[in-house]
């Protein structure tokens, strides 16, 4: 697979969890993925695994980097994973992890969230697997209730 491939696989198996726990499914969104393949290539390039780049002052929070690529979202999140790449389904295997992850799975499930955005990033360690570092970023805007007086 390649990094397109693993993203549109991601994608897709959030979506089902979405599908699943009857909310609407996400729908994509350029800023997001842009700032996810920002974030994805940072870890390869400066080897480090955090929500928070040290490196990069400029985009070190996941909203720093989202509102950097032009994302207006009233709120965000972000998953990350850091994966070995495997035959068959391991990007199904990496949404089943962030669904046994309270805080993941909170992402996801999310009603407020209505946009994502993933970059994939491979990683070669030593003789080992490839990795895969992946962002996944979500936006939405608050619902609020208007009251007339």
């Amino acid at each position: 697979m390649n990094p397109s491939e693993v993203t549109k696989a991601i994608y897709d198996a959030t979506n089902h969890q979405r599908k699943l726990n009857n909310l609407p499914l996400f729908r994509y969104a350029g800023c997001l993925e842009r700032s996810a393949l920002l974030h994805s290539g940072n870890m390869v390039k400066y080897n480090f695994f955090s929500h928070t780049d040290l490196i990069n002052h400029s985009f070190g929070s996941p909203l720093m980097r989202i509102q950097l690529c032009n994302g207006d979202f009233q709120i965000v999140g972000e998953n990350l994973a850091f994966y070995p790449i495997t035959l068959g389904s391991f990007p199904e295997k990496v949404v089943n992890g962030w669904m046994n992850s309270p805080g993941h799975k909170e992402n996801i499930l999310n009603p407020e969230f209505s946009f994502v955005g993933i970059g994939t990033a491979f990683r070669i360690i030593g003789h080992c697997f490839p990795y895969a570092l992946i962002t996944q970023n979500f936006g939405g805007y608050i619902k609020t209730q208007r009251v007339w007086l």
